[in-house]
């Protein structure tokens, strides 16, 4: 997935005769840690910083997967999203607790190669939160996924929406729970694990477009998945 840019610098630049700018949109290539170093075709060098946890990263980069004609790949970034919103559940929690932090991350190696693990994890410490059972993926879903990323199967555009569908489901209810117990917390806690390339001269910033709780509308960051589809200017075919 690529993100469109223009550069800061360029923008600043005078008028030309004609009473335009001449600068043009920049696609920058999206890197895993959110801090896209970046050099226009004029030299000026300037730092864009995607806001967004890894979640929100891969949950753009599925849909736009899905816009793209990759319904594989949009099944595994789905898939992932997934997980790393556990993760990203996981380490909330732990935190609200008040333990070190270095305890946490010391912790977490221990499962960070195990999904399997880290579900276990999310489904009890949601248990132990609200008293009530975790949304997870039915085991007919899990099925799918598995048979998308471990066999080979090549999924149809309905197939890759509706999974995302359903991952969309879980994330959003399970965050709006949050939203509703935890608020000022949880955007605190979320707003100092995004992305920061602190003493940049020149830097702009990002958000994701699919899911993004920096942006909160009504009480909550999450809208409906129809809407998701629509931004990204996909016919929902199921």
């Amino acid at each position: 997935m690529r993100i469109e840019i223009t550069c800061p610098q360029c923008m600043r630049e005078p008028h030309n005769d004609n009473g335009f700018r001449l600068f043009k949109m920049q696609p920058q290539q999206l890197i895993d840690d959110g801090i896209h170093r970046v050099v226009c075709e004029k030299g000026h060098e300037y730092i864009v910083e995607l806001k967004a946890q890894k979640f929100e990263m891969l949950f753009d980069i599925a849909v736009n997967a899905i816009s793209d004609g990759y319904m594989r790949e949009a099944v595994a970034s789905f898939a992932a999203s997934l997980e790393r919103f556990y993760e990203f559940f996981i380490k909330y929690h732990i935190h609200s607790l008040g333990i070190d932090e270095s305890i946490l991350l010391d912790t977490w190696k221990e499962v960070s190669n195990q999904s399997e693990r880290q579900l276990g994890a999310f489904t009890f410490l949601f248990l132990a939160k609200y008293n009530e059972k975790a949304q997870v993926l039915e085991s007919n879903t899990v099925g799918f996924r598995n048979k998308v990323i471990h066999k080979g199967y090549i999924p149809t555009e309905k197939e890759a929406i509706d999974f995302g569908d359903k991952v969309y489901s879980i994330i959003k209810s399970t965050a709006q729970k949050l939203e509703l117990s935890d608020k000022e917390r949880l955007y605190s806690y979320y707003n100092s694990c995004l992305p920061s390339s602190r003493g940049a001269k020149y830097s702009l910033t990002k958000q994701s477009k699919a899911i993004s709780m920096s942006h909160i509308t009504n009480g909550t960051s999450f809208r409906d998945y129809k809407s998701i589809l629509k931004q990204f200017r996909i016919v929902d075919v199921r």
